[in-house]
């Protein structure tokens, strides 16, 4: 099943855009950018890393040392979850941070770390304004 279900403006049942078929649902849901020609996958391995791809190129356009990313703030940057990149070696991930991340590797945090393997952890929920 797909992880994510794409509609017109009439409520009724559409094709993905091009690419977002071939995503892989493993990535939080950011999907392609804005512009619609970058797209974020997990790796390389072992991380923690997001690769930031060219869709039309499949050039690799940025590797950032975050877990997962989660929404496109613009077409240059990402709102990301990312542990200590120094603890976080197959371990540790679950103390981690809501960031603010530049496809050039700046990385501005939005929030103190947190346990979310633990009761009463929190997931950032993005909608339009």
């Amino acid at each position: 099943m797909p992880t994510k279900g794409f509609y017109d403006l009439n409520g009724k049942t559409r094709p993905a855009p091009p690419y977002e078929a071939e995503y892989d649902g493993y990535m939080r849901e950011a999907g392609l950018s804005p512009n619609g020609t970058l797209l974020p996958k997990f790796g390389p391995r072992p991380g923690p890393a997001v690769t930031v791809t060219n869709v039309k190129t499949g050039k690799a356009v940025a590797v950032l040392p975050i877990q997962q990313a989660w929404a496109w703030a613009d077409d240059n940057q990402l709102f990301a979850i990312g542990c200590d990149p120094k603890k976080c070696r197959g371990k540790g991930e679950f103390r981690n941070r809501l960031l603010l991340v530049s496809l050039d590797g700046k990385i501005t945090p939005l929030t103190g770390y947190q346990r979310s393997d633990r009761l009463g952890s929190w997931d950032p929920l993005f909608t339009h304004r």
